[in-house]
């Protein structure tokens, strides 16, 4: 099977799609990022902006993170990147995460 580059994932791609192509369960991208499961489908990445997390944005870059995190992928952030608690429990209860990646994710998990 193919693997993709978390880094290709763009705002306009819907949970459905991350699913299929990443190989992620779609309950877990919904409790990852607080969205229902009739909901979580057909979200598109870019309407996670509207939401903040104690204070720090969660966005595309906070999926792609996930995404990689998740499935042990490489994948460099060129900023800062937040993840919601919900997310970073997940990661550690079924990711695949690099030693590196965990220490990331223990460092930004949002508030």
């Amino acid at each position: 099977a193919a693997v993709y580059d978390p880094a290709d994932i763009r705002g306009s791609y819907a949970f459905g799609d991350i699913a299929t192509y990443y190989g992620i369960p779609l309950a877990d991208l919904a409790e990852a990022f607080g969205l229902t499961m009739d909901e979580a489908a057909a979200f598109q990445v870019k309407n996670l902006e509207k939401q903040t997390a104690g204070g720090v944005e969660i966005g595309t870059a906070s999926v792609r993170m996930f995404v990689a995190c998740y499935q042990g992928l490489p994948y460099e952030a060129t900023e800062e990147v937040w993840l919601p608690a919900a997310a970073a429990n997940i990661l550690k209860e079924r990711g695949h995460m690099t030693d590196a990646q965990a220490a990331y994710v223990a460092a930004h998990t949002a508030p």
